[in-house]
């Protein structure tokens, strides 16, 4: 019996350490992208962010060029302008999160965003969230898992799972040389196929200096494996939070 009972507390006082052992690799994981990316220099800060791109949209057989500015401020709000040529006639098209609510405007009509486009454009806050990586060591509501090594193309990568309540689960793969951010796998709402699920894989690659991090220039994204998105960032830049008015309606 006594020694029954020794096991069981033996047993009893080493299940902590085995449910923590499962994210430590993941943190560590995280902690390697944030020094190789010069975040951990921001890592007290509120995280807001201007910066622009310019790239063409892959959709339903049609290949439209854009160009676009935005910002985004931790932990939900973002606005973006963008411009684009569409059938010879000239497009804007401007867009707000302020954290509950959204709004969208083109072609001089303004309107309210609700049910699944909202869900989606604040999944995307979510996305720019966790890729600025310093709440995933920070905010215990993050449950993190290591996957293990994945080859992405040519490119070995080691995988963090991301879960949060409410939230889709993400997949993160960083290289596994470098220690930079590559893909992200998250699940969203299609706006082009009656709002079903769809799987975005978005590619992130050609990191460059700017404002004295790394920060990626080059984007693709597909969705159920078909090409979205291609895209060239720059001028990523820090900025110092801003009033939430500049992400509501104008």
């Amino acid at each position: 019996m006594r020694t029954f009972t020794l096991f069981a507390v033996t047993m009893l006082l080493a299940l902590p350490a085995v449910v923590d052992a499962g994210e430590e690799p993941a943190k560590a994981i995280i902690a390697k992208a944030v020094k190789a990316a010069g975040l951990d220099k921001d890592a007290d800060k509120l995280h807001a962010e201007t910066w622009k791109d310019k790239g063409t949209i892959h959709l339903m057989g049609q290949k439209m060029d854009y160009l676009a500015d935005w910002v985004f401020q931790a932990p939900d709000k973002y606005r973006f302008e963008l411009r684009m040529e569409l059938m010879g006639q000239k497009i804007e098209i401007k867009m707000g999160l302020d954290g509950t609510k959204a709004f969208e405007s083109a072609l001089g009509m303004q309107r309210a965003i609700e049910g699944d486009k909202l869900d989606y454009v604040k999944t995307e806050a979510y996305q720019f969230w966790i890729m600025s990586l310093n709440p995933l060591l920070k905010d215990k509501e993050f449950k993190l898992k290591a996957l293990g090594d994945t080859k992405v193309g040519e490119r070995v990568t080691v995988g963090v799972q991301v879960d949060r309540a409410g939230r889709p689960t993400a997949k993160l793969f960083f290289a596994k040389d470098t220690g930079l951010l590559h893909k992200l796998d998250i699940t969203v709402k299609n706006e082009f196929d009656g709002w079903k699920d769809a799987l975005d894989e978005a590619f992130f690659d050609d990191y460059k200096d700017q404002d004295g991090r790394k920060a990626f220039t080059k984007l693709r994204v597909h969705r159920n494996g078909q090409l979205l998105l291609e895209a060239t960032l720059s001028e990523s830049r820090r900025i110092a939070p801003v009033d939430v008015k500049r992400f509501q309606e104008p």
